[in-house]
C-alpha cells in the first residue's frame, strides 16, 4: 500500500492514435520481407539491418541474423540501432547525408 500522494503512471497523459500504430506496424512487416529478401538470396551476409523511417532521424530498426552453426535459421530482432550502427548513422549525418535504407555485415570466411 502506498502512503502519500499518488503519483501518475509514467503513460499516463500519452495520446496514442491507432492509425499510427498500424501505419508502424505495416512498415515494419515491409521493411521485414524487404530484409528476409537480401539475407535468404545472399549466402554470405550474416546480418541485414533495415532503418525505418524517416531516414533523417532513425529510431527503429529491424536487424535480421543468420544463425552461423544452422544456416536455415534466423534471429530477428526489432529495436534501436547498435554501436556499430549508431557511428554509420553519425557518419552520414556529419556528411549532411541521408543513410542507405539497409546496413550488411558479412560472414568473415564466406565462401
Amino acid at each position: 500500500m502506498y502512503i502519500g500522494r499518488e503519483k501518475k503512471p509514467r503513460w499516463a497523459g500519452l495520446k496514442i492514435n491507432k492509425t499510427n500504430i498500424k501505419e508502424c506496424n505495416m512498415n515494419i512487416l515491409k521493411d521485414l520481407q524487404d530484409g528476409f529478401q537480401f539475407i535468404i538470396v545472399d549466402p554470405r551476409i550474416h546480418t541485414v539491418a533495415v532503418f525505418c523511417a524517416p531516414l533523417s532521424n532513425v529510431k527503429k530498426r529491424v536487424q535480421i541474423t543468420r544463425n552461423k552453426r544452422s544456416k536455415n535459421t534466423y534471429v530477428v530482432d526489432i529495436g534501436r540501432p547498435n554501436y556499430e550502427q549508431r557511428q554509420f548513422l553519425k557518419l552520414c549525418k556529419k556528411a549532411r547525408t541521408k543513410p542507405r535504407r539497409f546496413w550488411y555485415k558479412f560472414l568473415k570466411n564466406a565462401k
